[in-house]
């Protein structure tokens, strides 16, 4: 909400005379894009929510991203390594006989003379 209690729906103007007081040249309000989803990013945000709000095409547009958020590998590794310690506590019984007998459905081998 601006001064007036509405939505903010245009930045120039404000944005346009900051730029001239601090006398700032070729500079657009999108050029705050990488900045924003850089924070954004290092915050948290997943980045497909980034990538949203932003209104990149791809994902790989916001995969460029991803180098600000180090600690996700320690976070999915964790994740990982958390699954397979209590792998033990929760065994589920699975078989892992082979049956090799006459009722398979493979065909049966057929020796070439």
């Amino acid at each position: 909400m601006n001064t007036e209690g509405t939505p903010m729906t245009d930045v120039d103007y404000w944005f346009k005379p900051a730029l001239a007081k601090a006398r700032i040249e070729n500079y657009t309000w999108h050029d705050n894009r990488p900045t924003a989803c850089s924070r954004w990013v290092m915050g948290g945000v997943p980045l497909a929510a980034v990538g949203k709000y932003v209104g990149h095409s791809t994902a790989q547009m916001t995969m460029r991203y991803t180098h600000l958020m180090p600690g996700a590998n320690i976070f999915a590794s964790r994740v990982v390594d958390a699954f397979y310690a209590s792998e033990g506590q929760h065994e589920v019984p699975t078989d892992t006989s082979t049956d090799t007998g006459s009722s398979s459905s493979f065909p049966q081998e057929r020796k070439l003379l």
